[in-house]
């Protein structure tokens, strides 16, 4: 389970995905309007039993990380700026990665998904090869990012796994 929670402005996005025999499907897709971070909690810690208890989460938002922690979820922050050993950004590997998903047809989002399809439709980049999210709100996709990335293979050095001290 994947989200990119937002409170402010931008929506807070979620998405189920899982891979099988080298396809990613998206099982669901939604993004909330300024949730309460307790209700997103609770809803994070219900699906994502549905998902090997994991949940990746954007590490800008720290105190979610520790909520889905205290709360016996395992729980990825994937950190958006981090820079892979070749000097690249892994948002801009997620963002390839991803785009190399849907050139190949290994992802499958299905049309009833309208926020997401509208995202990735609309979506432009900007001079880094990465979305330009000053044009619009990209909270699902960055949610899609993120989980192509997880899902495509051994990726992990994106993630830091958190345990309970």
């Amino acid at each position: 389970f994947i989200c990119d929670p937002a409170y402010g402005s931008s929506k807070f996005g979620t998405i189920g995905m899982e891979k099988l025999d080298g396809i990613i499907y998206v099982k669901e897709a939604t993004q909330y309007d300024r949730p309460s971070p307790s209700a997103m909690t609770d809803l994070i810690t219900i699906k994502a039993k549905d998902y090997n208890n994991t949940c990746l989460v954007d590490s800008a938002h720290p105190g979610l990380i520790r909520d889905l922690i205290d709360r016996g979820v395992n729980t990825l922050d994937v950190k958006f700026g981090q820079i892979t050993e070749n000097k690249q950004s892994i948002l801009s590997l997620m963002t390839i990665e991803a785009a190399q998903c849907v050139k190949e047809k290994r992802i499958r989002i299905h049309p009833d998904f309208h926020d997401l399809v509208a995202q990735m439709r609309a979506v432009r980049f900007n001079d880094k090869g990465t979305p330009d999210k000053t044009e619009l709100t990209f909270d699902l996709g960055d949610c899609l990012l993120m989980g192509c990335n997880f899902l495509k293979s051994s990726n992990i050095e994106i993630v830091v796994v958190h345990t309970l001290d």
